[in-house]
Parts: C-alpha cells; sequence; structure tokens
C-alpha cells in the first residue's frame, strides 16, 4: 500500500507545478534583453565556453609536468626461495632549461638482509632538448589553443548575436505584414461589398465584384502566410534564446529606424583591422607556425644528454643499526645519445615547417584582402539602401496621389473600381518594400559591426 501512496503524493505535488507553469505569462523582450539572453543561455555559446574551460585545463596540466613529483614505489616476492621487499619514493623536478633531478630514497629487504639507498640523478640536455624553447612547447600550444577557444567564443557570440538581431527584426517586420495585411483585406471587403451594392443599383458592373473579391482572396492568402511566416519567426527566436517552444513571448514596439552614425570608410577599415577575429586568428597562427620553425631548426642539432648519478648505500642483518649506517658511495657520469647520423627526418620536418609559414603569410594576406573586400560590400550595401528607402518613399508618397485622384474618380462615377483597387495594390506593396527595406539596413548594421569586430562590445 504504501507504494501507490507515494506516487499518488508526487502526483499531487507535480500537477499542480504544471498548472502553474502553463499559467505563467508571456516572455517580454526588448532588443537588447534578447541579446542578453541568448548571450547567457544560448546553448552554442555555453559550449564554446565549455571549451574554453578544457583548453585551460589543457594548459594546466601542462604546466604541471615542472612541479615537484613525488612518486612513492613498494614491490616484493620470492626469487629462488629468498624472499625479497623494497620500497621507497623518488622526488623529481624538470626545469624549463631541459635539466632534470632525482632524489631517491629506498628501503629494501633480501632474505635476513636490509639494505638503505639514497640515490640521486641529475640529466642535462646539452644540445637538442636543451632550452625553454623546447620544453616548453606544450605550454605554448596550450596557450595557443586558449587564445583560439577564447576567439572561437567571441565569433560564436557575435553569430548568436547577429543570428538574434535578424531574428527579432523578422518577427517586427512580420507582425507588421500581418496588421497591414489585414487592413488590406477590411478595404478589399469594403470594396467588394460597395461594388456589390452598385451593381445591384446598375451603377457598376458584376466584373467590379469579381475583381474585388479577387484581391480580397489575394489579401486573405497573404495574411495567411504572414501569420505562419510569423509564427516560424517566434520558434526561432525561442530557439536561439534556448526559451521552451511552449512558451508565450512578446516583443516590445522597436521603432524601424534606418540610421547609423557616418563614419568614413578609412576610419571603419582601421577599426576593421584594429579588431576583427579573423586577422587575429590569422596572425596567432602565423606566429605559432614561426614558433614551429624555430622548434624544428632547434631540432637538427644532435641529441647529446650528460648523466651524473650518485648513490649511498647500506646493508646490514639487523634494521634500526647496520642498514642506516650506508657508508657504500657509489658515483656515474656518462653521456648518452641516440641521433641519427644522416638527420633525414628532421631536415624534412624543418623544410615543412619553412613552408608553414609561407603558408600562413599567404593566409594572412588574404585574411586581408578579404576583410577589407567585405567592409566596402557592407558599406556600398548600407549606402544603397539608404538609396533604396528614399525611392520607395516617392513611390508611397506617387501610390496615395494615386489612390486619391482614384478615389475621387470613382465616387464621382468617373471610372469603376479598377484604378482604385490597383491603387490600394500599388501602395500596399510600397509599404510592404519600404518595411522591408529598412529591415534590411537594421541588419546591415549589425553585419557591418560583426565585420568590425565591434559588435559584442
Amino acid at each position: 500500500m504504501r507504494f501507490p501512496f507515494l506516487i499518488f503524493l508526487m502526483l499531487s505535488m507535480v500537477v499542480p507545478c504544471r498548472v502553474i507553469c502553463a499559467d505563467e505569462g508571456p516572455i517580454i523582450l526588448s532588443i537588447e534583453q534578447a541579446i542578453d539572453i541568448a548571450l547567457e543561455q544560448n546553448r552554442n555559446i555555453i559550449r564554446a565556453r565549455n571549451n574554453v574551460d578544457s583548453a585551460q585545463l589543457t594548459f594546466s596540466t601542462e604546466t604541471s609536468g615542472f612541479d615537484v613529483k613525488a612518486r612513492p614505489f613498494a614491490g616484493g616476492g620470492i626469487t629462488d626461495g629468498d624472499r625479497n621487499f623494497n620500497s621507497g619514493v623518488t622526488f623529481s623536478k624538470s626545469l624549463k632549461q631541459g635539466m632534470a633531478v632525482s632524489l631517491s630514497p629506498t628501503i629494501s629487504k633480501i632474505d635476513s638482509e636490509y639494505a638503505s639507498s639514497v640515490g640521486l640523478s641529475l640529466e642535462i640536455p646539452l644540445f637538442k632538448y636543451y632550452g625553454e624553447l623546447v620544453n616548453t612547447q606544450n605550454i605554448k600550444s596550450s596557450e595557443y589553443s586558449i587564445r583560439s577557444a577564447e576567439r572561437s567564443l567571441v565569433q560564436t557570440k557575435e553569430n548568436i548575436v547577429l543570428e538574434t538581431a535578424t531574428s527579432f527584426y523578422d518577427i517586427i517586420e512580420q507582425k507588421k505584414n500581418v496588421e497591414m495585411n489585414r487592413l488590406l483585406v477590411e478595404r478589399f471587403k469594403n470594396h467588394t461589398a460597395i461594388a456589390q451594392i452598385k451593381t445591384d443599383a446598375g451603377l457598376a458592373e458584376p466584373i467590379d465584384v469579381y475583381r474585388a473579391q479577387i484581391k480580397e482572396k489575394d489579401a486573405e492568402v497573404s495574411l495567411t502566410g504572414s501569420l505562419e511566416t510569423l509564427q516560424t519567426d517566434y520558434n526561432n527566436l525561442k530557439s536561439i534564446l534556448s526559451i521552451p517552444q511552449d512558451r508565450k513571448i512578446e516583443l516590445q514596439d522597436t521603432s524601424v529606424d534606418s540610421t547609423m552614425p557616418e563614419l568614413s570608410i578609412d576610419k571603419i577599415e582601421s577599426i576593421a583591422f584594429q579588431n576583427s577575429i579573423e586577422i587575429k586568428s590569422a596572425l596567432d597562427n602565423l606566429n605559432e607556425k614561426k614558433r614551429a620553425a624555430k622548434i624544428a631548426e632547434h631540432y637538427l642539432l644532435p641529441d647529446l644528454t650528460l648523466v651524473f648519478g650518485y648513490t649511498r648505500t647500506g646493508i646490514g642483518d639487523e634494521f634500526e643499526n647496520d642498514m642506516l649506517r650506508m657508508n657504500d658511495d657509489t658515483f656515474q657520469v656518462y653521456l648518452t645519445s641516440t641521433t641519427d647520423f644522416s638527420r633525414t627526418t628532421e631536415k624534412n620536418s624543418y623544410s615543412q615547417s619553412l613552408i608553414d609559414v609561407q603558408s600562413g603569410e599567404l593566409d594572412l594576406a588574404a585574411k586581408k584582402d578579404q576583410l577589407g573586400k567585405e567592409v566596402k560590400n557592407q558599406v556600398d550595401f548600407l549606402e544603397k539602401s539608404k538609396e533604396r528607402i528614399a525611392i520607395i518613399e516617392q513611390q508611397i508618397q506617387k501610390a496615395m496621389g494615386k489612390l486619391e485622384l482614384s478615389r475621387i474618380k470613382f465616387n464621382n462615377g468617373m471610372g469603376d473600381n479598377f484604378d482604385m483597387i490597383e491603387a490600394e495594390t500599388e501602395l500596399h506593396q510600397a509599404k510592404l518594400n519600404h518595411l522591408s527595406a529598412q529591415i534590411d539596413y537594421i541588419i546591415g548594421t549589425y553585419r557591418l559591426r560583426k565585420t568590425i569586430g565591434t559588435l559584442i562590445q
């Protein structure tokens, strides 16, 4: 009986929660609030942040290689009937110049004899593996990975901000489209009713009714399409902001302002080359290739290591006394080398690294050319957009004049409703084009700011 009771208790707690969640009011957003939420909650941005954290952990792992290490060891067994046991600890420290020092105190027992020793070792690379350049290359690589991850995070943020702004203003545009299409449907309904009255009175032809009805249905189709597109845009914005799809959102009324501070093309290009993530990435990548080339050149040196060793040992039958009296000293000094006389691998690696440097220089130059072209294209687009907005505004004025003239002619029986319906359609389309051009200009300013690296500053 206890199990069904627990289920009932859990359901009694969950159902009120679901009702409360369902009754939550809509989230009201301005463009600034939408961008803030996107920067905080967007999954791609969170994933990019995780990549930065992962790169920092890798850097911590690499730097720990130069910490003092303490590695205890122990072992035991039977050899030819003799029982043996040994234990100890090795303290080691690697230096960034390449030297490595270790100290190893040990205690052992072989059958009935005890032994203790202290070993000291010092390894000094003389050529190939000497110097910070080669011994800290993994640390430098991990630092480069951190910078790359941080730049990737900035780029992801820029992309998400642009997507958020685009989606936000798409909704603004579609909401206004819905309003204008609804108004147009009502206008054509009125035209249909007036045409029907005039036809019944013998003052108009049935074709006037059909003409108005056709335009009315066209407007209804446009209204249905606008509503569908509006819902799709809402869903897209929710996805960008990581908001549940069943949660309602409303956008604050935002005036569609198509103005932007005037800057010279030289000033814009200067800002772009100073802030562009693409340029910074290409330059950092070139420096990394140059560092790799220096390491490859250093590896052309022979591998030769000087090793110093010293061991002090004591052996006795009793653990406390004789064994700890260490009086046997051993000194070692020797050179080791694994150098390949032909050096083919090292020479080819160095040659390939020089080619990589040239490729990095070409890539940097290409990025600069591409950035300059994109800046000019974006600025040109904004200039043409302003011209297009001005032209459409003139079209709206002419369409309004045409509509007024056709209405006067129609009301005075000097013509049918063809000119008036045509003028209504043209005025409606001009207003839609004007709104679309304004939205394009606004999104163009966001794209330009992204291109020159000032979008999230």
